[in-house]
């Protein structure tokens, strides 16, 4: 999965569907962050989800304010927590990449 943005937009919101073993997750009492960090830095980006369909995974990540002001390429994940308190972060194989776009004009 991709996500282009450009610098200090807020929209489109970063949109997913989460999947295990190639199947929609249930995420009915779940709840669901997301998490950033330039692709060679340190320093992270994130928060909290909105689960928009739990039983077919679908959620979204409102862009903060500052989230997107740093043009480059990132990776980002989805951290999966139930009820139970176990978690899991998705994608389960690597990372999703992220790129910010520099903003031309104003």
């Amino acid at each position: 999965m991709t996500h282009s943005i450009v610098q200090g937009d807020l929209l489109p919101c970063l949109t997913a569907t989460l999947q295990q073993s190639g199947a929609p997750m249930d995420l009915t009492g779940c709840t669901v962050s997301f998490s950033m960090s330039a692709k060679h830095g340190t320093t992270t980006i994130g928060g909290p989800c909105v689960v928009d369909a739990a039983q077919y995974g679908r959620v979204h990540y409102p862009w903060q304010a500052h989230d997107t002001d740093v043009v480059g390429l990132y990776v980002g994940q989805f951290h999966v927590t139930y009820g139970t308190g176990d978690t899991i972060t998705v994608p389960t194989n690597g990372a999703i990449a992220i790129s910010i776009v520099e903003r031309i004009g104003s």
